[in-house]
């Protein structure tokens, strides 16, 4: 079924049935897409579309979507096993585990744990929270996501998405400009692993002979 054309007064007709019709729906008055939902947006930008995806309203990933409460699964799994509080280390009030700290804070201190090391649990306020892509079918490659060759070693293990995050930190802060410099070295360091193995497409990085693994 079609969504009812955006127009005032508020008619019961896509824009495929006005009568006179078919006419072009507008584009997205956010996005400029043709893909018209309703309301203006299109299915990406209106946030009671089937396609639109945000950020989970607990760990702050990104990649859920309305359906699901805007939870990821593994913040789906601790509303359903931990009361909702006050973390004691970010003050927002969300799913809290025993020790009294959400979800993001745990997963930032263990980014920032040094091997042999026990857990800062204070991490999060010394680094900044660290944001995650929300866990989907695709194997994720994330932290320690530094340069182009470690995107290119990320791959070769099995990665379908490789996260950049606190690396862009400081760049992003600075200006657009220097986080265009930044991506754009980890591109270039990209193609030259790329070019040093001997593989012209991203997919080939998979099937690799460069990669030796221990059994």
């Amino acid at each position: 079924m079609k969504p009812a054309a955006w127009l005032t007064p508020r008619i019961d007709f896509c824009y495929d049935c006005i009568p006179g019709g078919p006419f072009t729906p507008p584009a997205c008055s956010k996005c400029g897409s043709t893909e018209y939902y309703s309301q203006g947006l299109c299915a990406h930008c209106h946030p009671g579309s089937p396609g639109f995806i945000g950020s989970c309203r607990d760990c702050l990933a990104w990649g859920v979507y309305r359906q699901r409460n805007w939870r990821c699964w593994k913040c789906r799994w601790w509303f359903t096993h931990y009361p909702q509080g006050e973390c004691v280390s970010c003050h927002r009030e969300v799913t809290i585990g025993e020790q009294g700290y959400c979800r993001l804070c745990l997963e930032t201190a263990r980014y920032h744990q040094t091997p042999g090391e026990p857990l800062d649990l204070d991490a999060a306020r010394t680094y900044g929270q660290q944001l995650f892509l929300a866990s989907m079918n695709d194997a994720l490659g994330s932290g320690g996501i530094r340069t182009g060759v470690d995107v290119a070693k990320a791959i070769a293990l099995g990665a379908d998405v490789v996260g950049v995050g606190r690396s862009l930190l400081a760049a992003a802060v600075e200006s657009e400009e220097a986080l265009d410099v930044v991506l754009e070295r980890i591109e270039l360091e990209l193609r030259i692993a790329m070019f040093g193995i001997g593989v012209e497409q991203i997919e080939d990085l998979y099937q690799t002979p460069r990669l030796v693994r221990l059994e």
